[in-house]
């Protein structure tokens, strides 16, 4: 997806430094999700954040 928009795999590490960016967005996306048990906005967040870090060579290899 990065690739056929055109986006520089090293903006992944820049996530962490949106947290409370997204935040105010959060309540909007679990309302859509709806049903069943969800955990809190960090709990996925940081889940996201470490699925980023396995990521890391490829942007490394990605800079300019």
């Amino acid at each position: 997806m990065f690739e056929i928009k055109s986006v520089q795999l090293r903006l992944l590490a820049e996530i962490a430094d949106h947290r409370e960016f997204h935040r105010a967005e959060s309540p909007k996306v679990m309302d859509a999700v709806g049903g069943g048990t969800l955990m809190g906005y960090d709990f996925y967040f940081d889940f996201v954040l470490e699925q980023v870090r396995h990521l890391e060579p490829l942007w490394k290899v990605d800079s300019p």
